[in-house]
């Protein structure tokens, strides 16, 4: 009975290695892919923005899950994540200038363009805090690009 207990923990905890090792391991192809698409959805809609490439951020113990980005010809940044909003997955970029402050937050896809417009002000508010709170110690120790 413990002999069984022990083999379950084993495979589980073997499980959660390969994954956690996948998901560090394969965060360049994600960053990449991430960014071609909201490339092209840019492209697509219009919108003059561009990504160059990802920069990797320190990340604190309340950071937001998301990927830091340099923008084409501009000293500003791009931090691209996602939220549940109606039990839906919502991605949006919140383009971020040079001193920390959030420009605008833009919605990536017909759908979140549709979701946004619903959001609370309120709500929009708080994802803007925490996106200047964590681009503050970046921008602070010099990696402001």
């Amino acid at each position: 009975m413990i002999k069984d207990k022990a083999i379950a923990a084993g495979w589980i905890a073997g499980l959660l290695l390969i994954i956690s090792l996948l998901f560090f391991l394969t965060k360049p192809v994600q960053t990449r892919q991430l960014m071609q698409t909201v490339n092209n959805v840019f492209i697509a809609s219009e919108i003059p923005h561009r990504l160059v490439s990802h920069l990797d951020r320190p990340r604190g113990r309340s950071s937001l899950f998301g990927f830091w980005y340099s923008m084409l010809d501009t000293s500003d940044t791009m931090f691209v994540f996602a939220f549940f909003r109606d039990g839906l997955l919502v991605l949006c970029g919140a383009r971020v200038s040079a001193s920390g402050t959030v420009e605008e937050i833009i919605p990536i896809s017909v759908h979140a363009k549709q979701v946004f417009e619903n959001i609370p002000q309120a709500v929009i508010q708080m994802y803007t805090r925490r996106i200047e709170t964590a681009k503050r110690p970046v921008a602070a120790a010099g990696g402001g690009r």
